[in-house]
């Protein structure tokens, strides 16, 4: 309104000295050039909007939930909202599309994923972080949720007071991918692994109908051929065990139903075995990503690499369950997901399903790792997050890659050039524009 009011009042000025030299009798062309020259006389600049200085914007004082990650030591000149020693915040609505944590050991990556995950019970989220190291994060998530007067649900091979999980609590079918995709078959095995699709349902249905616990043991011991058979006996549903009577007498099913059972025996009887049971105190992922509190997901890679990779595909098939539930439900409560050293699972198809499925499932995804991953769809995920967190980077090539993606700003420099004349070397000076790194 300010800037209307200013810009009509030249205009104005014109037609009211023109109007009144008319009236005393001056000729129009007199009138006219009297009225001009007032309106330049009395023109004022409009005023302009105001401007935020460097002062304010180091004053100014966050309204959205989030962490300060620093203070900003330097900014291009492009960036009108930021300003040298100004504090560097990040909103906890930043990580709704993920985040990538990158750098090399010792760079304060852990330091990073310690802060987020403070900010994000401060703001009552909860919280689920999957180690791949087992090292100094699980002391630290203990010590974030007894600030928060949260629980900590620690589940860790060998951990005096661990929790235990269960990867056969859910609907037969979930439990037929989740076990089914722990597992490599090669371009060879495919009908093996369709097969194992179809046993595991069909077996997992049988023990809940005939009243037995569905678990990793009985499981396993069901797929045994007097087992099995037992089970389709028992069976009041026709269908099925006319289903599980026919499995039995296939040669392709039975050799299914042996290399099944032996995987199975490799997962029941690994480091992780005796967590994989129900107990009195069995994680529930889903309640972990819906209520308030830490659950630790310990995967020690140095010291199982083979087992840590088997129940790592259950975990990540697991979690991508838990977000496509969340799709359907009314909860309110943001989760963040943690991933520390994730190139230690070494599966890149589902973690690249999991980040496309969570974010709509108001689950942010925190990926840490020290070098960008070779995988395709995984690095393009990855470094198409929204959120980039890069430390000190020792690879030349991670380095240039992220430099690219964080953008360019266009500079000047000096280029100084010597020539050879008649009269010996000539210095010149030229001044270029050049593209160059935030």
């Amino acid at each position: 309104m300010k800037r209307s009011v200013h810009l009509l009042r030249s205009p104005l000025i014109l037609v009211g000295v023109a109007g009144m030299a008319h009236i005393l009798g001056c000729p129009d062309p007199l009138a006219a050039m009297l009225g001009i020259v007032a309106a330049i006389a009395g023109w004022r600049a409009p005023p302009r909007p105001h401007a935020t200085s460097q002062a304010d914007l180091i004053s100014q004082t966050p309204s959205a939930p989030g962490l300060k990650l620093g203070t900003t030591v330097s900014v291009p000149p492009q960036a009108g909202l930021l300003a040298p020693g100004q504090p560097f915040w990040l909103a906890l609505d930043e990580l709704a599309r993920h985040a990538l944590v990158t750098g090399s050991s010792g760079s304060g990556k852990t330091t990073t994923i310690s802060r987020l995950m403070d900010a994000a019970l401060g703001a009552d989220w909860s919280v689920a972080v999957v180690d791949a190291k087992g090292g100094q994060l699980l002391h630290i998530c203990r010590q974030v949720a007894d600030r928060h007067s949260r629980p900590a649900r620690i589940w860790l091979p060998g951990w005096a007071d661990s929790w235990t999980y269960d990867p056969c609590d859910g609907e037969p079918a979930a439990i037929g991918n989740r076990l089914v995709g722990a597992f490599t078959h090669g371009p060879n095995g495919q009908v093996y692994r369709n097969l194992s699709q179809a046993i595991i349902p069909l077996a997992a249905r049988s023990l809940i109908e005939s009243g037995q616990p569905c678990t990793l043991d009985t499981l396993r011991t069901s797929l045994d051929r007097a087992h099995l058979t037992g089970l389709a006996r028992r069976m009041p549903d026709v269908t099925i065990k006319s289903e599980l009577i026919s499995m039995l007498e296939d040669d392709l099913h039975k050799r299914a139903l042996s290399g099944l059972a032996g995987r199975l025996r490799s997962l029941r009887f690994g480091v992780f075995g005796p967590y994989l049971l129900p107990s009195d105190r069995t994680l529930d992922l889903a309640a972990c990503l819906r209520e308030p509190g830490i659950s630790y997901l310990g995967l020690p890679a140095t010291a199982a690499s083979e087992d840590v990779s088997l129940v790592g595909r259950v975990l990540i098939q697991h979690l991508k369950q838990v977000a496509y539930t969340a799709l359907w439900s009314d909860a309110s409560r943001r989760a963040l997901l943690v991933f520390d050293e994730v190139a230690s699972i070494g599966e890149a198809a589902q973690l690249v399903d999991l980040l496309l499925q969570a974010r709509e499932a108001r689950i942010a995804v925190v990926v840490s790792t020290q070098h960008l991953p070779r995988d395709h769809a995984l690095h393009s995920s990855l470094v198409g997050c929204g959120a980039l967190l890069v430390h000190q980077v020792g690879s030349l090539s991670d380095a240039r890659e992220l430099a690219e993606t964080l953008g360019t700003r266009s500079g000047t420099e000096i280029v100084r050039q010597i020539q050879l004349g008649p009269l010996g070397p000539l210095a010149r000076r030229l001044l270029r524009s050049r593209q160059l790194y935030l």
